[in-house]
């Protein structure tokens, strides 16, 4: 791939790595893929690594200290919501977010480890979850940033 490919490791670099655009990124690649037209997968195993460190690896989530980014765990859940469940259940405890976004990340981590391995139907549904993941996560950027810029803040 060249460097002025719009999907290349280097131009990767160059996009925002903000959950939204990870996820985007990451269902582009799936959807190539699934395709037939692999273009690689740094923006999915991006997206594996942000998941990890974000929400499912991270220690004592349910602590006060912990370093769970609740942000990142809101558009998991909502996502996983829209992605598994049409959205008619929500995912309202910690634990259950955490154990299936984990599915979901090794699911990812499998794709992005034996891409030959995955069936059309898999890389369809995984490339689903990311566009509904990016679609909540910039939801839930949008839904922040305009309570913390509005002139009301204190009464929203």
């Amino acid at each position: 791939m060249s460097a002025a490919s719009p999907t290349g490791s280097s131009s990767l670099d160059e996009l925002e790595n903000d959950l939204a655009s990870v996820a985007a990124q990451a269902a582009l690649e799936l959807d190539h893929h699934a395709l037939g037209r692999p273009i690689g997968f740094a923006a999915t195993q991006r997206l594996v690594d942000l998941i990890s460190n974000a929400v499912t690896d991270v220690a004592q989530p349910e602590s006060p200290n912990s370093l769970l980014n609740p942000a990142t765990a809101v558009a998991l859940g909502k996502a996983i919501d829209d992605a598994v469940h049409a959205g008619q259940i929500t995912t309202t405890r910690l634990e259950d977010l955490i154990v299936q976004a984990a599915q979901f990340k090794n699911r990812l981590a499998a794709v992005v480890g034996n891409p030959g391995q995955a069936t059309s139907a898999e890389k369809k549904a995984l490339r689903d979850f990311c566009v509904a993941l990016s679609r909540q996560a910039d939801a839930v950027e949008s839904a922040t940033r305009y309570r913390s810029d509005h002139p009301l803040k204190e009464y929203l």
